[in-house]
């Protein structure tokens, strides 16, 4: 089973997508003063987020598991002679003082683990956000193809047992379990986000934008 470092070593088994997700312009778009709102992209992988971030002039920052994910987004940035704030570090440690940020992004990130590994990640990025920091993010949809299938770790958990994430765990929601692991924020919208590929499998992720609370 490759990790997650070697499968961003080879950039043809996962490549790096240019573009932002609409998710998340549409959601940081909305911010206002770029320069005064940092932003941190948890799992950040080779930089597309911090790349459009930086252009629209937020001070971007980002994490991640991987150190070739992190030399591929450190090598974008430095190419379009933008700032490099990323740090290696697992989700569920984030390695920031608390209320540091003014908006958040984890995009197909926190459901990799355990239920109790997307709460501590959930609760990390809630610890280190502003009062009414903006969250937008993923969780896995129990209506993906995959779901069910490999070993069963706990409720709504499976290793996949195919693919190039064979080996990892995934855990699933539908929208009560969504509901649920966000309950530590008030979320605005929770949408699914589905498509079939060219095999006819769905693929299936809960898409949301959330506010942390005033403490």
């Amino acid at each position: 089973m490759p990790t997650w470092d070697e499968l961003y070593a080879n950039p043809t088994i996962l490549p790096v997508p240019e573009d932002p997700e609409p998710l998340v312009v549409r959601a940081l778009e909305a911010l206002p003063a770029p320069p005064a709102t940092p932003v941190l992209d948890v799992g950040c992988g080779g930089g597309r987020h911090l790349v459009w971030l930086e252009r629209q002039g937020f001070p971007a920052h980002g994490t991640d598991s991987a150190p070739n994910g992190l030399a591929r987004a450190r090598a974008w940035l430095q190419r379009e002679e933008r700032a490099v704030r990323i740090a290696l570090a697992d989700m569920r440690d984030l390695p920031f003082v608390s209320d540091r940020f003014g908006a958040a992004i984890a995009y197909h990130v926190l459901y990799h683990g355990l239920r109790a590994d997307v709460r501590r990640a959930l609760a990390e990025v809630e610890r280190v956000l502003r009062d009414e920091g903006l969250f937008v993010g993923t969780l896995l949809s129990t209506r993906t193809w995959k779901h069910g299938e490999g070993t069963r770790l706990e409720d709504l958990t499976y290793i996949q047992e195919r693919g190039p994430e064979a080996g990892v765990p995934h855990h699933y929601c539908d929208e009560a379990e969504a509901r649920a692991l966000l309950a530590g924020f008030d979320v605005d919208s929770l949408a699914l986000d589905e498509f079939s590929d060219e095999d006819g499998q769905r693929h299936s992720h809960w898409e949301f934008v959330a506010i942390r609370r005033r403490r």
